[in-house]
């Protein structure tokens, strides 16, 4: 989704200031003759909704799950529940992690959830209707005439600085800022 895209951007964007060339792909695009091997390491931003993490993820890393294994790696998702109130939702946020290892037969070196989006105004009546309930009862803001950004943004870059220490040393890198 669009917000996962922005946690992605803001992640490149993150690792470039590092110092780190960084490309920022959407894997839903990424062709199957295309291969992994110029990469120095990869990092997968994947929407997790109603309760499932994004199926072009999961085929993408099907496809590859012996390239990411010999490449320094990390998985975050995106979605609602790590933001919740609620520790068993919270929980199940770290499952669909382990979940998504298990489908997909890849086991990141890096793992973690990240708190995304609730899109009110970018719902129907009744989609908007339903978050309302479902952010009700995760302690979630309830005001629908605004979307609210629970994404600790400053969690994401120590997320990308620990990637950024998986890397080898000597990884492409830019010129200083």
């Amino acid at each position: 989704g669009g917000h996962t895209v922005r946690v992605a951007q803001h992640l490149g964007r993150s690792l470039n200031k590092a110092g780190l060339l960084c490309e920022v792909l959407n894997v839903e695009h990424f062709r199957p003759e295309e291969s992994l091997h110029d990469y120095a390491g990869v990092v997968l931003c994947a929407e997790v909704q109603r309760g499932r993490l994004d199926p072009y993820a999961l085929r993408f890393v099907r496809s590859r799950a012996e390239a990411l294994t010999d490449l320094p790696n990390a998985l975050f998702s995106v979605g609602l529940e790590v933001a919740s109130q609620r520790p068993e939702s919270r929980d199940r946020a770290h499952q669909h992690l382990t979940d998504f290892a298990v489908l997909s037969g890849w086991h990141p070196n890096l793992a973690e959830p990240i708190a995304g989006l609730l899109a009110y105004r970018q719902c129907g009546w009744f989609s908007r209707w339903i978050l309302h309930r479902t952010a009700k009862v995760e302690g979630l803001s309830t005001d629908t005439s605004l979307d609210h950004d629970y994404t600790n943004w400053s969690v994401l870059e120590e997320l990308g600085s620990r990637f950024v220490a998986l890397l080898p040393q000597g990884t492409q890198s830019l010129p200083p800022r």
